[in-house]
Formats: C-alpha cells, structure tokens, sequence
C-alpha cells in the first residue's frame, strides 16, 4: 500500500554484502508531474543484463523535492561512466569524451532536454559495453549542478552470450552478425564474428586466426555468392587472430565499407 502520490521502486540486496544489489522496475503512484525545483534524476533501462556489444535504452526523469516528474525541466544533462570487476572493488571512472572508445560505444556526452520531453526522454541504443569482465554505473548528472543525479548499473560481468552455452571442443564453424544488419553505404561497419563448435556452442578457448573475406549477390532471391570487388566494398582487415581472452568471440570494429549495392 502507498501512502502518497509518486514513483517508487524496490530494492533487493544481499543480507551480507550490501554491495551486492539491485532494483525493480518504476512504479507510478497518482498524479506524477510538477513544475517546481528539480532534485534529482531516475533512471531506467529495457535490460539491465545486455551483455557485451549489446545496445541497452536508458530513460531518464527529471524528479522534484517531492519525487513528482518536472514537466518544465529543460536543462541539459552529461553522462559519467565507471566499472568495477567485482562487488567489493570501488568504482573506476571510464568517463571518455569520445562516443566509440576501447570501453563503450554511447548514444553522446550530454542531452539538452526541450520542452517538449515534459521531464522524460528514452534514449533508444544509448550504451553498448565491449567487455562482460565488469559491472559498469552511468551517472546522469545535471550540466549545472553536480548534485543533481541519478545513477543505474548494468550488470555484465559473466552475463554476455560469449560466456553462456559454451565449449571447450573443437570449432565446426563461425557465426557472425553486422552492426548494423542493413549498413549505410560509404560507411565502415563492424561484425561479430563466434567461433563455433558442431552443437552451436561458443568455442572458449578457440585461439586460431581466421581470414576474411567479403561475398556479394545481385539479387536477394539468388543463390551465388561470388567475392565482392573492390569496386563494391573495401575490406579494412583480411584476417583476425583471437586470444584467450576472447573467449571465442569477437567484434572487428570497422571491418569494411561498401560504395554499391
């Protein structure tokens, strides 16, 4: 039973290691907006578990003293990101003024918030992590004043693809995937690229060098590949060579760029 009108959330955590955590989805309570002083931000997300080279939304709302939505708020906000390999370790700011670094690829470094948002905007694929090694904290802090924040945890640390339904036997085959699936023409693209064994399992401790190639057919319908001239599509790179680190799955950033389709 609620007492008053607001956004409420539960939260878990291990009775011993309060470090160890996590909260429920956002629940609304009556009337919800306000146009009085902002005091801080909450925030949500699609999944809290998107494993790594996975896009995660962020959601983000303008909160006054009294927990209400502030319909009026129209400042801009900045995003901090930090990690952590383990609950006991203190976080590690990663803050990086570029949106694609060796960490994470993020939405932008700020959001100006216009009038028309009323206090509440979803930034649709707004992070994607490049290791399950770590936890990772985004802080939306307000641009003007450091106290006002919010903060939300994605948890990848052993909750990637790569680190579920795996192998250890030998690689049949590899599997992959572009980012994105249609790519624009005269723009690089990435692919993800899985070693796989005659079950469909992750390969972990595949530590080969593969070589690549690019293929191309004229028509959707048919079924000839022939490889892709130069004239159509320039390969960044014609081999990868995995490490144990890579646990059998890899993203090769940047790979190719097509100029005809």
């Amino acid at each position: 039973m609620f007492y008053n009108n607001g956004y409420y959330r539960i939260k878990a955590y291990d009775d011993s290691n309060s470090n160890v955590y996590g909260y429920s989805s956002t629940i609304t309570v009556g009337n919800s907006t306000s146009t009085s002083t902002y005091n801080r931000f909450d925030l949500s997300t699609n999944t809290n578990t998107p494993g790594r080279d996975n896009f995660a939304n962020l959601t983000i709302v303008a909160k006054d003293t009294n927990g209400y939505t502030l319909s009026s708020y129209t400042n801009r906000v900045k995003f901090q990101i930090s990690r952590r390999m383990y609950t006991s370790d203190n976080w590690t700011d990663i803050t990086s003024s570029s949106l694609d670094n060796s960490a994470y690829r993020i939405y932008d470094t700020t959001y100006s918030f216009p009038s028309y948002n009323n206090g509440t905007v979803t930034l649709t694929n707004f992070i994607k992590f490049y290791s399950d090694s770590y936890d990772y904290k985004v802080r939306v802090v307000d641009d003007y004043n450091n106290n006002v924040y919010g903060e939300i945890i994605y948890y990848l640390k052993n909750t990637s693809s790569a680190s579920q339904n795996t192998s250890t036997t030998s690689a049949y085959r590899f599997a992959g995937t572009l980012d994105s699936t249609i790519p624009s023409l005269n723009s690089d693209f990435d692919a993800k690229l899985y070693a796989r064994d005659s079950s469909n399992k992750t390969v972990t401790d595949y530590t080969r060098t593969v070589k690549i190639s690019i293929e191309r057919k004229a028509l959707a319908s048919s079924t000839t590949w022939t490889n892709a001239s130069s004239t159509y599509c320039r390969l960044n790179r014609t081999s990868y060579s995995f490490s144990s680190s890579d646990y059998g799955y890899a993203t090769l950033r940047d790979i190719a760029r097509c100029s005809k389709k």
